[in-house]
């Protein structure tokens, strides 16, 4: 099995017509920005979702804080790809079931190419009689302590045992580039992390009495800048002398 990172796009993206292609191309964009450096290669979009190589399965720690912050991923996670058979799967069971001791299991199959032959309810009926066959584990459909999920594509499936959440929204951007105010407070960086996900780039304008005060006010404003940059590609922060 390869060592892959399973992206998903659905969210608010999932939504869109027929300019859905505009919105993946720029996602697509921020991807690659975010995970430049990090050893993951061979990013490929299919439909809805997009997958990457990890050549060194120590690069997962790295990559996983970095889709945390990419804005327009719904979803995430670790994934080991296989042919698209269902001997290929089950073959591959047993290797994701080591090192799990749960009470309690669920198979979530999600097939996206209607080609492969079995339907999701197949094979989550197939792979959850042989999991049950290997360690006994009770099936929970709905609280489940261990949730395998298999997801077939054009050409591959792919396995998966954990799934992380990301920020969801509209890619940075999709929304124009707009100015944003910065106190120095809570309500304006939250502000600003909203309109990012609305698709918008923002630059920052910070006005400061410095030097008839410390410069305190100036150094908060560009901490939380250096944290909001996370999300977009490059930030720019104006500093205003109010007391000038």
């Amino acid at each position: 099995m390869e060592p892959h990172v399973l992206i998903r796009f659905y969210h608010e993206i999932a939504l869109k017509g027929a300019n859905r292609p505009w919105f993946l191309r720029q996602l697509g964009v921020n991807l690659k920005w975010a995970l430049s450096g990090t050893g993951a290669i061979g990013i490929t979009r299919d439909s809805m979702m997009a997958t990457l190589r990890l050549k060194d399965p120590d690069q997962w720690i790295v990559v996983k804080e970095r889709l945390q912050h990419v804005i327009g991923v719904e979803r995430f996670g670790r994934a080991y790809r296989v042919n698209p058979t269902i001997k290929a799967i089950k073959q591959a069971v047993p290797s994701m079931l080591e090192g799990q001791n749960p009470t309690s299991f669920r198979i979530t199959a999600r097939r996206t190419d209607k080609r492969f032959p079995l339907t999701s309810s197949q094979i989550n009926e197939q792979i959850g009689a042989q999991v049950v066959e290997l360690t006994g584990w009770r099936v929970d459909l709905k609280n489940p302590d261990f949730d395998l999920r298999i997801q077939t594509t054009s050409n591959h499936v792919f396995l998966s045992s954990e799934e992380i959440r990301g920020p969801g929204g509209m890619p940075v951007g999709v929304g124009g580039h707009v100015a944003m105010l910065l106190s120095g407070g809570i309500d304006s960086p939250v502000a600003a992390y909203q309109m990012m996900r609305r698709g918008c780039k923002v630059t920052f304008i910070h006005f400061h009495s410095f030097p008839l005060v410390d410069g305190t006010s100036k150094e908060k404003a560009s901490d939380l800048v250096e944290l909001l940059t996370r999300y977009q590609q490059d930030s720019r922060l104006l500093m205003v002398p109010f007391s000038a």
